[in-house]
């Protein structure tokens, strides 16, 4: 007792300035959110607080303190409200589903599938209660990079684990499908992915690190998840569309993609592999083309499955979905199964109705507007932010058509709605970080 009520006021006091300093900065909001991610990577299954009987975990109170600081700052923000009209409608639909989904299949079931729209939708709108300006997107840089290193430390570290047969390997097997080599899942993978884009972007501008971009894309590779190499290729050829500079390497790197995925394809009996990685990253360019291994293929007959539960559905729960909780399994491949949709499109139209999918779709449609930058514009300043947001955006889509959105997403996609109207404003003229934000309201342009 005496050691609660030492150490509940600390508790507090901390909790309390932790808040506040979310509240004041895009960074420490970003840090609480990234550092979660990355706890959660190293432990596994992260254990939950049980609270009256419900489980609470530590994403969940990051989560709601993103919300509340978001609700507070963009209160007296007119302009910022007027920004989020489509995703305050996704909000709303997402808070609708979790209301039918509770009545039909309980408060703890529909709240499972709740946490992830929630976790998403809550760091769009604290990012985008902030105005994006250069200071902002390098802090933001920063700190992303900052949760690369952490999952690249992670990963060598499990990878050597694996290769030296400890017993500590199995505690993670679970991640990787079977599959030794991909100690991380397939939201790191992107993580790590985005990060290599940003340390690209910045070191083309003059930076130092090229270790760390080799260690990155090498670690993109090695954990052979192709969505995101396919999401990856989608932004590289887009950054190198809007950025000309990088034009040649997207070339060469073409000309190495392609001509690798021909050597394996063609003739895999050809070659002899003694190593380990080589051999599991042959498996994973071939698995594609296999009907019977590949898992695209057990995807598309998973969507088959949710788009015909919610054609079924009455007019009027077509609108509003079936809600979250389900927790019936479908009948994919002579067998069944309760796992999510694997497509944000479908799985947002099966749980959320018309409604929800149509305000997700109409935020990406201004996002798409918000950082489709006039080729007179792009002329005249290359290094337009807005080009490498734009690169991040068309991977993001890429990825969701296979997987469901995750709250270090809901960042980059709640920063990119608070792109300014013309970045050239102060690409043309910077100023120093302390400054930028009070030229940009002087401007007009947040």
């Amino acid at each position: 007792m005496i050691t609660l009520l030492l150490f509940a006021p600390v508790v507090l006091l901390g909790g309390c300035l932790g808040a506040w300093r979310i509240y004041r900065s895009l960074a420490a909001g970003g840090t609480a959110l990234i550092g979660v991610m990355v706890w959660n990577a190293i432990t596994v299954e992260p254990a939950p607080m049980n609270l009256a009987g419900f489980h609470v975990y530590v994403d969940d109170l990051v989560a709601l303190a993103l919300a509340a600081a978001a609700l507070l700052r963009l209160a007296p923000n007119s302009g910022a409200l007027r920004r989020l009209q489509a995703w305050w409608g996704f909000g709303a639909a997402i808070v609708l589903a979790f209301a039918l989904g509770a009545a039909v299949h309980g408060i703890k079931a529909a709240g499972v599938e709740f946490r992830q729209f929630f976790y998403f939708a809550a760091a769009i709108v604290y990012a985008a209660s902030f105005p994006l300006h250069a200071g902002t997107l390098r802090q933001l840089a920063r700190v992303w990079l900052g949760g690369c290193a952490a999952l690249l430390a992670l990963a060598l570290f499990r990878w050597m684990a694996v290769a030296l047969q400890l017993g500590i390997a199995s505690t993670w097997a679970t991640v990787g499908a079977g599959q030794p080599m991909r100690v991380l899942n397939a939201a790191h993978a992107l993580f790590l992915a985005q990060g290599l884009l940003l340390l690209v972007y910045y070191s083309g501008r003059g930076g130092t690190w090229r270790l760390f971009v080799y260690a990155l894309a090498g670690s993109v590779v090695l954990l052979q998840h192709r969505s995101v190499w396919v999401a990856l290729l989608v932004s590289a050829g887009a950054l190198c569309y809007r950025e000309r500079m990088f034009r040649p390497f997207l070339a060469a790197a073409s000309v190495l993609v392609a001509a690798a995925g021909l050597a394996v394809v063609a003739a895999p009996e050809r070659v002899t592999l003694e190593n380990e990685v080589a051999r599991s990253l042959v498996a994973s360019v071939e698995e594609p083309f296999d009907l019977d291994r590949s898992s695209f293929g057990w995807r598309l007959l998973m969507w088959q499955e949710y788009v015909r539960e919610f054609l079924e559905l009455s007019p009027i729960r077509k609108v509003t979905g079936v809600g979250f909780g389900n927790q019936g399994a479908y009948e994919v491949a002579e067998g069944e199964s309760a796992v999510s949709a694997h497509n944000i499109y479908i799985y947002t139209l099966n749980r959320t109705g018309v409604l929800g999918l149509a305000t997700l779709l109409l935020g990406y449609a201004a996002l798409w507007r918000r950082v489709r930058i006039p080729a007179t514009i792009r002329g005249a300043v290359p290094w337009n932010p807005s080009n490498l947001l734009f690169a991040i955006l068309v991977g993001q889509l890429t990825y969701f058509t296979v997987y469901s959105p995750a709250a270090d997403q809901g960042l980059l996609t709640g920063a990119m709605t608070a792109v300014p109207a013309l970045w050239c404003r102060f690409e043309a003229s910077p100023v120093a970080d302390g400054e930028e934000e009070e030229a940009a309201v002087a401007a007009g342009v947040v």
